[in-house]
């Protein structure tokens, strides 16, 4: 393999390698936004509930 290759697989690798060790973070983050969501959208219910008049 020469040089270029090498260089080429090297940084493919490393790539591989840092989006294995971000996938848990990534999905972490992802449901920490859906309950975050989840939280404004029932304050936002909650909200309306109080504030229209009956």
């Amino acid at each position: 393999m020469n040089k270029d290759n090498s260089n080429e697989q090297d940084i493919h690798d490393e790539l591989i390698n840092l989006v294995t060790r971000l996938k848990p973070v990534i999905e972490a983050l992802r449901a920490l936004i859906g309950q975050a969501d989840d939280v404004v959208a029932t304050r936002l219910i909650t909200l309306l509930a109080v504030s229209i008049p009956r």
